[in-house]
């Protein structure tokens, strides 16, 4: 392991030129979309769908209604069954991925959900991220042919509790949040013959400011049902909301207006792909647990039954804060000697940027510094007062 690491001595230096800020603009220049070659992705070329399942049912082509008023007393959907284990092949083995339903993967490694979907708005006012084909295509960024209901059972499965979708309270005129599981989300797209990976709210920005979304409290809001018992979502599309719509799937956790004139979101042209781009949505459960750091006596970090070195540690850290900007870290010292590159590492660890609040230190206590003595002109002992002194 320690011949395939560089030694903090040399990563630390560079560690220490981050908290100075100048790695930190470097890297965050070179981050998420470092694979770009021009603000414009070029298109990917088409990938064949997934064959339907015999045991599926096609879901019906919705038509677009206008949008209907949150109310207080929506039912949320019902909670998902727990989940299964997946079954074993003929070798014994249980697969990792598996199609659930048409467009619907479930990777059970992570696990997450990973459904396929289509650029189909670039530029304007948005409503949404995603929304089911022909219902919102006209101010959602992606739509997929995915079952919206399909889609909720699988995110039941890798362990997401719906909440309750937005509601407004005609009595206190108030409007409440969405409420739910706390949800990452990811936007894979083809780059050449790799791939490119950015959280979804870097596809949108501000409509006033032009600047990119805040990260966003993404939560699994669970729709509603409708008059006829089904899940709301299917018939209006509203699969991933960036405004209060009751019917949303995932929504966010604070309240924004859904009046047309009043969006507070548009789509960023200079990072969407071209119109017609496949891609693929990826939803999985936010960890929000702190993480916690050993520093080891050899200056490596060690977290569980891995040992980072300080670059792993500040991609890891990276990625963590595009998703949860209040992301914890435990630092603990490894007993023996107190180390003397603990604090430059917590240092290194808010410049990659951990806030100072989310830091916690557990380090070995310090020796406390010997007194230097003052010099002593003459070190013979005081006469005796009682001696015979010389005359």
């Amino acid at each position: 392991m320690k011949s395939r690491m560089v030694g903090l001595g040399a990563a630390f230096a560079l560690l220490a030129a981050i908290v100075a800020g100048g790695c930190a603009q470097e890297q965050k220049a070179e981050g998420t979309h470092a694979q770009q070659p021009s603000k414009q992705a070029p298109a990917a070329t088409p990938k064949p769908k997934a064959t339907p399942q015999p045991t599926t049912e096609p879901q019906p082509t919705a038509t677009p209604r206008p949008q209907a008023t949150p109310q207080p007393t929506a039912t949320p959907a019902p909670t998902p069954a727990p989940t299964p284990a997946p079954q074993a092949d003929a070798s014994g083995e249980k697969p990792k991925r598996v199609e659930y339903a048409p467009h619907i993967t479930i990777d059970w490694s992570v696990p997450q959900v990973e459904v396929d979907a289509k650029v189909v708005f670039r530029e304007g006012p948005l409503e949404l991220l995603l929304c089911a084909v022909g219902t919102k295509e006209h101010e959602s960024i992606l739509a997929t042919e995915a079952s919206p209901e399909k889609l909720y059972e699988a995110l039941g499965l890798i362990g997401l509790q719906p909440g309750h979708p937005p509601a407004y309270d005609p009595q206190t005129q108030q409007a409440q949040a969405a409420t739910g599981g706390r949800v990452a989300i990811d936007i894979v797209t083809p780059v050449g013959e790799g791939k490119r990976t950015d959280a979804a709210h870097e596809w949108m920005m501000l409509a006033d400011a032009h600047t990119t979304m805040p990260v966003p409290r993404w939560v699994f809001c669970g729709s509603r049902k409708d008059a006829n018992g089904r899940l709301a979502a299917a018939s209006d599309g509203t699969i991933v909301c960036v405004v209060d719509f009751d019917s949303a799937l995932i929504g966010i956790g604070e309240t924004h207006t859904a009046s047309n004139d009043a969006l507070w979101l548009e789509a960023d042209p200079s990072v969407i792909p071209e119109l017609g781009t496949e891609c693929t949505v990826v939803l999985r459960p936010l960890d929000e647990s702190p993480l916690e750091i050993t520093l080891t006596p050899e200056n490596f970090f060690r977290m569980g039954d891995r040992v980072l070195d300080a670059l792993e540690l500040d991609a890891l850290i990276r990625d963590r804060i595009r998703h949860n900007p209040d992301q914890k870290v435990v630092l603990t010292e490894a007993s023996g000697e107190p180390n003397p590159f603990a604090r430059l590492a917590a240092h290194a660890i808010v410049g990659s940027g951990i806030k100072r609040e989310n830091l916690e230190l557990h380090l070995l206590p310090r020796p406390e510094a010997t007194p230097t003595p003052m010099p002593v002109e003459d070190a013979s002992p005081a006469p005796d007062d009682g001696a015979a002194q010389p005359e």
